[in-house]
């Protein structure tokens, strides 16, 4: 009993006590060494895996002829693999379309040629703009990585393909409306669907 007593005084000393109020108690008398522990009982160790597939390029880096150190003469007991997988240099692609234009004999009506690659009819002031690659990675950027207009704009300007954040918003804003018949679409062939 008046053990119980001490632990209930304790306890509420402890709880009135700003001085330490993470302290787990007593320091142990024989702490575990911090860290990991050394050979292979403490669980997986990781490591990149070899790249899986056909290799691009090969180099070889052939053992020199004498040693480092001493000078000796060096034996060459066997070969090992060393992988590395970097990204290739960025180099923007520029396509110029060469636009016909044109009237109608009969109704006079402007006529304006178009290319399936082409991603707009504008020409004059708006007639450079970034293509469907360039555009979708600065909106999964945007979207799916929660980077600002801005800061995609300094990714793909990084890349060589030079932006600005209001166009990004723009295209953005524009790929939504354009999406909108579309959802539309999708929930509606939701709702007429059946259930079993």
């Amino acid at each position: 009993m008046v053990e119980l007593e001490k632990l209930l005084e304790d306890s509420r000393r402890s709880s009135k006590r700003q001085a330490a109020p993470f302290s787990k108690g007593d320091p142990k008398e024989e702490p575990k060494r911090p860290g990991r522990r050394s050979g292979n009982d403490h669980g997986r160790h990781g490591h990149r895996a070899v790249p899986v597939g056909p290799v691009d390029r090969e180099r070889s880096a052939p053992l020199p002829p004498w040693c480092p150190d001493c000078g000796g003469v060096v034996d060459h007991e066997h070969d090992a693999f060393q992988f590395l997988t970097e990204l290739p240099d960025a180099c923007p692609v520029v396509t110029r379309f060469t636009v016909g234009i044109g009237r109608c004999r009969s109704c006079k009506q402007r006529v304006q040629g178009r290319h399936p690659e082409q991603t707009s009819d504008a020409l004059g002031a708006a007639a450079s703009q970034i293509g469907p690659h360039a555009g979708s990675l600065a909106t999964w950027l945007h979207y799916a990585l929660g980077l600002s207009f801005h800061k995609a704009a300094q990714v793909l300007g990084h890349l060589g393909v030079p932006v600005t954040a209001g166009a990004l918003c723009s295209g953005a804003q524009q790929t939504g409306t354009d999406l909108v018949p579309v959802h539309h679409a999708i929930v509606e062939k939701i709702n007429e669907a059946s259930w079993w």
